[in-house]
């Protein structure tokens, strides 16, 4: 199943905090899963990045065993814990008090719970009042997104650079000017890499800041993801973001757009030739597309030997070692099934007919157009570099038995 957002989380742990304490067990216990859901509520960013940089015990009245708690939540959306208390405690105050041999009888209303009306009633009462949770939570909800589509500061801790200063975002100018260094040294070296391997040479930390119950969080070197975090933050624009959508803020920027613009286009150039597999000094044109002959994936991979480097495309089940006696795997040259593939596209680029088979346009000017173009890329083929000619590659899968 999909991984569980904040609010999801948050609501099953006060679940679990309410079981916790109906089920008799430790007081201390059940009050720390209600604090830890409202440490959760208050995250200002998506949960699987707090879990991802391994900030989740950094967040304040977390620790270890209610992290483990969260992750497994976040991962599968319950945990054995919930589900045990969930077989021991009913839900529904009804059940409970069955449970317990009891039942429920109103003072000052005429309806109890021993007779079939007194439960229609009850059940009413409580939908009424389940419906009117749902409203308040709804109200809060609707009041958050109109406050960000203002540009307001709704909470959470302020990322590097600034403070908050009656409810409102404050650059912190020594720290603005850091943040505004990491910036530029990105759109210098072009990789977080070594971004961080030159600011942990410079001795560059996290904010740091007190948490209520006095505990020292952050002040730490930073990892990857948080630089990622930083350099995509649109709160260094000037911006407000709820659900996906940016809002101008009510607080300065850090960063002009012009900087905010290269870096963007950097970290965007980067995702493309790290998810195409053309970052290499020879790119692997089939990375994603190759099969062999039982459907497994094929990797790229490689091997140097003297000082020459031969590359290969492996069958998954190789790499795991999870082979059978049906099914051993292939390896088989990159070259060589790279030649192949690239040298049927070639040729059918400059047959007109495949072209026009493959095609059928109405508009028969369009259509020779189309067939001029390709006839130009066909003769051009060789000098055109690997990301280029990935472009033109079939999306679907390339079975290795084809000849």
């Amino acid at each position: 199943m999909a991984a569980l957002e904040t609010a999801a989380v948050a609501k099953l742990l006060v679940e679990l905090s309410r079981r916790t304490a109906l089920a008799g067990n430790n007081y201390f216990r059940s009050r720390a899963y209600l604090r830890a859901a409202d440490s959760l509520a208050a995250l200002a960013e998506p949960l699987d990045r707090t879990i991802g940089d391994n900030r989740l015990r950094q967040v304040p009245r977390i620790g270890d065993t209610i992290a483990d708690i969260v992750i497994k939540l976040h991962r599968t959306g319950t945990h054995p814990l919930l589900e045990k208390l969930r077989c021991q405690v009913p839900e529904e105050i009804v059940e409970i008090l069955d449970a317990r041999g009891a039942s429920f009888v109103s003072v000052t209303q005429q309806f109890n719970t021993t007779t079939s009306m007194g439960r229609l009633t009850l059940n009413i009462l409580l939908s009424f009042a389940q419906f009117e949770r749902e409203v308040i939570g709804e109200r809060i909800r609707d009041k958050i997104a109109a406050s960000k589509m203002k540009g307001m500061w709704m909470g959470g801790v302020p990322p590097l650079g600034y403070r908050v200063r009656d409810r409102k975002l404050v650059i912190v100018d020594g720290e603005a000017e850091i943040v505004r260094s990491i910036f530029r040294r990105y759109a210098q070296l072009g990789s977080v890499r070594l971004l961080r391997d030159a600011l942990e040479a410079r001795g560059v930390k996290s904010k740091s800041w007190t948490s209520a119950s006095g505990r020292l969080i952050g002040g730490k070197s930073f990892s990857r993801g948080a630089h990622y975090l930083m350099l995509q933050n649109r709160l260094y624009r000037g911006e407000i973001v709820h659900k996906g959508q940016s809002h101008p803020g009510e607080h300065t920027p850090i960063i002009d757009q012009p900087m905010w613009d290269t870096v963007q286009e950097q970290l965007a150039a980067n995702t493309a030739a790290r998810n195409s597999g053309t970052r290499t000094r020879q790119p692997s044109l089939l990375a994603g597309m190759l099969f062999d002959d039982d459907g497994n994936r094929m990797t790229p991979s490689h091997a140097v030997k003297q000082g020459a480097r031969y590359r290969y495309y492996v069958s998954h089940r190789l790499i795991t070692k999870d082979q059978t006696e049906r099914s051993a795997g292939q390896r088989i040259p990159a070259g060589e099934i790279e030649h192949l593939v690239t040298g049927r596209v070639r040729q059918w680029l400059l047959d007109s007919g495949s072209i026009y088979q493959a095609t059928r346009l109405s508009d028969p000017s369009t259509q020779r157009r189309l067939i001029a173009r390709a006839a130009e890329i066909g003769k051009s083929w060789t000098e055109l570099p690997g990301t280029r000619q990935r472009s033109f590659l079939p999306r679907g899968r390339c079975p290795t038995g084809v000849r």
